[in-house]
């Protein structure tokens, strides 16, 4: 059967948005699925995937900016064509092997060459994320369906609060950026206390606490640079963000 015979068997109603590209939703009581999925000449199937919000636009840029792709267990990243119109701010694509998701499971389609297309923003993901941290990311911290979301950079962290018993150990966990936001106000005056914070890129910064009012960021874990809790949440930002 064609790919299209397959989606109407499954789906229901099948749109044809371009010569080898399809359209199909599932409904639910709450919210709309929605399926894009483009069947390429070398024979690779490109999946996007939103909830509620449909974007054409956005679909047909995520797939025209995939190159050609080798079979892989692993996600690749690469940056969305600047050259293409749509109102999404996003940076980049993470695209995961049929690995990663239970897309089209039954379907009927053959998923060896099937990869899930996602929009993120780039600090949203290293592309090193094991099978078992992605699933908890997109539970927990990356709402990947939602077009509409705000950036949610990944953020692992290792810290020790004595004053309230909070902490990490050394192999880090990730936390949401508001977390860790709310881990720098508990740190103010623990001196005893330290944050040590790693951004999507795998660089590492740590913060100390002296006294009250004052922190001290540490760089490459040598460069110590006094300064205030707010402009150190300002370099934070870009420190995740960037």
């Amino acid at each position: 059967m064609s790919i299209k015979d397959l989606l109407e068997d499954e789906y229901g109603d099948v749109v044809k948005k371009s010569h080898d590209m399809f359209f199909v939703q599932h409904e639910t009581k709450t919210y709309v699925i929605n399926y894009w999925l483009k069947a390429r000449e070398d024979n690779s199937k490109l999946l996007v995937i939103s909830q509620d919000v449909i974007d054409d636009a956005l679909a047909e840029i995520i797939v025209d900016s995939v190159p050609v792709l080798s079979l892989t267990d692993k996600p690749l990243i690469f940056p969305i064509n600047a050259g293409g119109h749509s109102s999404s701010l996003f940076t980049h694509i993470i695209v995961f092997p049929q690995n990663y998701h239970g897309y089209m499971k039954d379907a009927g389609i053959d998923r060896g060459d099937l990869y899930w297309c996602v929009p993120i923003f780039r600090c949203e993901f290293s592309g090193e994320e094991s099978v078992e941290e992605f699933m908890s990311m997109r539970v927990h911290f990356v709402p990947v369906l939602d077009w509409k979301r705000t950036i949610r950079p990944r953020v692992k962290v290792y810290f020790d609060n004595p004053k309230t018993g909070a902490g990490a150990d050394e192999s880090g966990v990730l936390v949401k950026y508001l977390t860790l936001l709310q881990e720098v106000d508990n740190l103010e005056g623990v001196s005893n206390g330290f944050i040590e914070l790693e951004n999507y890129k795998g660089e590492v910064v740590e913060v100390l606490s002296p006294a009250k009012s004052e922190f001290i960021l540490i760089l490459n874990r040598e460069d110590e640079i006094a300064m205030s809790k707010d402009v150190l949440k300002t370099h934070l930002d870009e420190f995740v963000m960037s």
